[in-house]
């Protein structure tokens, strides 16, 4: 997960920061299905948190799933077992 500090600095309507330490309380939530998945649940967690309240900067994450190694993968690209 990488993500811009508009995340953990967004503010709620009375000027307190989403922090760290909220973000990585949404990260320990129950597994996600896919990296789109934990992006969502971030944004998702930033925009209950603000409230309302205008961004002050700009809010971005990137999530990225990790496949394996390529030798997890055939010549074709196709995946030979799930990791």
């Amino acid at each position: 997960v990488m993500y811009t500090d508009g995340v953990t600095e967004a503010m709620d309507p009375e000027g307190r920061l989403f922090t760290l330490e909220r973000l990585l309380t949404c990260l320990r939530g129950p597994p996600a299905s896919s990296a789109e998945e934990v992006a969502e649940r971030i944004g998702l967690a930033v925009a209950r948190f603000a409230d309302g309240a205008p961004p002050s900067d700009d809010v971005t994450t990137v999530v990225l799933r990790y496949l394996g190694s390529r030798a997890d993968f055939c010549q074709d690209g196709n995946q030979t077992a799930s990791p």
